[in-house]
């Protein structure tokens, strides 16, 4: 799976897992969006060759990864630069033909977006 940064006028900063099934994608950590939108979300994001996200929530204590992403190191650099103490928006989406979607659940029907209130970066 590939992670992917944009920066989206008058938006928060955005980062989105791309998924190659778009059952998969509604699926996939669908609960998060479905009953803990209202989290105030951490998300921890480790570097290498590779990158490994964990959202993480204390109350209700909760925890979700999602690993070895690949990514755009030069975009990655300019998005970190602009998104550095801001909130973040997630989101699962899928890719057809270059134009890039974000999914619903497939439980609920919830657009799949998380508000992330703060992440951290932790070099592998």
């Amino acid at each position: 799976m590939e992670l992917v940064f944009k920066l989206p006028d008058g938006k928060p900063p955005f980062i989105g897992v791309v998924f190659k099934s778009a059952n998969e994608a509604a699926q996939v950590n669908q609960d998060l969006v479905n009953y803990y939108k209202d989290c105030s979300f951490k998300l921890l994001i480790e570097t290498g060759d590779t990158i490994k996200l964990k959202f993480i929530c204390d109350e209700p204590p909760l925890s979700r990864e999602y690993r070895d992403l690949t990514f755009n190191l030069q975009k990655f650099v300019s998005w970190l630069h602009y998104s550095e103490n801001k909130k973040i928006n997630f989101s699962h989406i899928i890719r057809q033909k270059e134009k890039e979607t974000v999914v619903r659940t497939l439980k609920d029907n919830k657009l799949f977006v998380l508000s992330v209130a703060k992440f951290e970066l932790l070099n592998n």
